[in-house]
């Protein structure tokens, strides 16, 4: 049946309808952006000032860290405190911390930024200090909280495998190949594979990054694999 009195109905019941929900802003503010900035130079000054609290304080409770060079993801608070702030590693101060935003965009509620960092920091460890530092790119999503404030909930970076050192450290690109240990002596110790004294490159597969500390033995570089960001 043709009913041509309905149509006008049909569109007030959808104006209605659609009125009931909450519009979405397609945007960022001016005054958006200028928070989100704000969060990033928070983050750089609680880190130089050894602020743990203060770096807390920018993340969502539910925040996930995606680390570099295929780390695992660590996910809320809890893990981002034993990744970043563990209590039983060698004590590290960062020295230097260059955070540089290439673009802010996103809506009303959740914003995406990249951009390039340049971290460098000293370790201490069994009464000798030690200096690394390295740059790199990163990629956080933040949303926006009820007071309007923005936090971080998603932390993402990479940085080149093999950095320079300072002092008498020197990288080893081990490829990690499955082999049995292999030891002068002691059970426990890196699985033998081919590698190469390289201040930056190699062309191993399967590389892991290795310092090779003063006494001689080899071991992962937890302090660069922990502190950044």
């Amino acid at each position: 049946m043709h009913c041509p009195r309905a149509i006008p109905i049909l569109f007030v019941c959808l104006a209605l309808a659609g009125s009931a929900f909450p519009t979405r802003a397609t945007s960022l503010s001016a005054e958006d952006i200028a928070k989100i900035k704000q969060v990033h130079r928070e983050f750089e000054a609680a880190w130089l000032k050894g602020d743990a609290d203060g770096v807390r304080a920018l993340f969502t409770e539910d925040c996930v860290l995606l680390p570099h060079h295929g780390e695992r993801p660590r996910i809320g608070k809890k893990q981002m405190n034993e990744f970043w702030f563990p209590t039983d590693g060698p004590l590290a101060t960062v020295t230097k911390l260059k955070v540089t935003l290439e673009s802010i965009e996103g809506d009303g509620q959740t914003a995406y930024v990249w951009g390039e960092h340049e971290v460098a920091w000293t370790t201490v460890q069994d009464g000798k200090t030690s200096s690394s530092s390295n740059k790199g790119t990163f990629l956080n999503i933040l949303r926006k909280q009820p007071n309007g404030d923005w936090k971080i909930s998603h932390h993402m970076w990479d940085d080149p495998v093999a950095q320079q050192r300072q002092g008498h450290t020197v990288a080893i690109l081990l490829a990690a190949t499955k082999q049995p240990a292999h030891s002068e002596g002691s059970a426990g110790s890196y699985p033998s594979a081919s590698c190469a004294l390289s201040s930056g490159t190699s062309d191993c597969d399967g590389r892991r990054q290795l310092d090779l500390c003063s006494d001689g033995e080899a071991r992962t570089d937890e302090r660069s694999r922990l502190l950044f960001l």
